[in-house]
């Protein structure tokens, strides 16, 4: 997923990842965990049933701008 190496375990619907910027973790209300992995920065997201894919494209689209150092310039934090 754009760079982030997301992981689940195979019976959940739970996505942990690397936590991207703040501006994303703010837009998409994301929790974070404290792990020895990944400088100990960690979200997750829960995919239920109304996550629509262009929830999720928009989603990876803002996750590769946040990579790019790019901002969302219609978001304020």
């Amino acid at each position: 997923m754009v760079g982030y190496h997301p992981w689940h375990n195979r019976l959940s619907n739970t996505v942990c990842f690397k936590r991207p910027a703040k501006w994303v973790v703010k837009k998409y209300t994301l929790a974070g965990n404290k792990t020895p992995f990944y400088d100990g920065l960690l979200s997750h997201i829960v995919l239920m049933q109304n996550v629509t894919k262009a929830i999720i494209d928009r989603f990876i689209s803002d996750l590769k701008h946040s990579l790019e150092g790019k901002e969302d310039l219609n978001f304020k934090l």
